[in-house]
């Protein structure tokens, strides 16, 4: 008799039955045959007891991975396929590689993973946030022509110990499935230094360098946009960041920077430094927008400016009795003392 491959496949995936030989014993019922005087075989039925195989030959043959499907969307999960039911237990998730081609330009390794859910010869797999996150932010696995799969020797065992055949680098299985990052990109967080002049942004999803529009950007003294104080950027302040990535970091032009210190109401502590951002401000790497941000406070500590303004230059007009200095940075003309200034013949003093 020739099990067919429903039969042999539930055998394998139950690890009770005929594992070996001493856990594999047939029954059968009245009737299941007759012999050649037409008399019907007797019931050899289970507690008779069954009768234990006689020759036990053990599964030989490694699994092989048939396919496996990529969904990057939600939690973000990785479905393996094999030819054989597999043990979930025995997958070690940092053997199996993304990446762009059969044979790679571009890879990642996972670094771990749960198994969430099995079905015999079926493992899903529940990707780390960090590999997930690694992954959008990826140049590949992008889509479906530039996702592929590869398997270092041992990655998973069939359910009599046989490890799964080597998938290697020149070989790589494409992707059957891919469902793309469809989750909305939100901003988590951001920092605001103007020492150092920098804006530092954290968002849900890896972000799209080139897609960061500073003109969309706007600084507020409070969540009240009908009373409060604002400036919103311009064009000049660049992205520093140049792949993708959750963390975003833009240098603040010196305009803007000026801009914002010349207004004593904004963005001179934590309490009046919110950040706003106008829709499609910035796009995730898999091209979705974000929708608009309300003024929001920073949960950073506060950045504010702490570099002291050092004299720059003067010229003074002794027809008009005008004297005009100028500093590195923004002043307040209240603080102001003449007192401090002194005239002088020379950079040493003779007079």
């Amino acid at each position: 008799v020739r099990l067919t491959a429903s039969d042999l496949t539930t055998l394998r995936a139950d690890s009770q039955v005929c594992a070996a030989r001493t856990s594999c014993y047939i029954t059968v019922g009245a009737g299941l045959f007759a012999d050649m005087s037409g008399v019907a075989s007797a019931a050899f039925r289970d507690g008779s007891p069954g009768l234990v195989v006689k020759t036990y030959t053990k599964d030989n043959t490694a699994p092989t991975l048939s396919n496996f499907d990529l969904d990057l969307d939600g939690t973000g999960t990785l479905t393996l396929h094999f030819s054989e039911p597999v043990s979930r237990t025995s997958l070690q998730t940092t053997r199996l590689t993304l990446q762009n081609a059969a044979t790679a330009a571009l890879s990642q390794t996972l670094t771990g993973g749960v198994v969430t859910s099995v079905n015999s010869s079926t493992l899903q797999v529940a990707l780390t946030a960090a590999d997930l996150t690694s992954i959008k932010a990826a140049s590949f696995a992008s889509n479906s022509s530039n996702t592929f799969l590869t398997m270092a020797t041992g990655a998973v065992q069939d359910t009599s110990s046989n490890s799964a055949a080597a998938l290697a680098d020149g070989s790589g299985k494409a992707v059957q499935t891919y469902t793309a990052d469809g989750i909305v990109p939100t901003l988590v967080d951001f920092q605001l230094d103007l020492t150092t002049n920098k804006l530092r942004l954290t968002f849900s999803e890896p972000i799209n360098p080139s897609t960061v529009t500073s003109t969309r950007f706007s600084i507020f003294s409070s969540n009240d946009t009908s009373t409060a104080q604002s400036y919103t950027l311009t064009s000049g302040t660049t992205v520093d960041t140049t792949a993708a990535s959750s963390t975003i970091v833009m240098s603040v032009s010196a305009a803007d920077v000026s801009a914002l210190k010349r207004n004593s109401a904004l963005a001179t502590t934590a309490a009046n430094t919110y950040l706003s951002l106008v829709a499609d401000a910035v796009r995730d790497a898999a091209g979705q927008s974000i929708a608009a941000v309300n003024p929001t406070l920073s949960k950073q500590p506060f950045a504010g400016d702490t570099t002291r303004a050092q004299l720059q230059a003067f010229s003074i007009d002794m027809h008009n009795s005008i004297l005009r200095i100028t500093f590195t940075d923004v002043v307040k003309s209240s603080t102001f003392d003449a007192s401090g200034i002194t005239i002088q013949d020379a950079k040493t003093a003779t007079t």
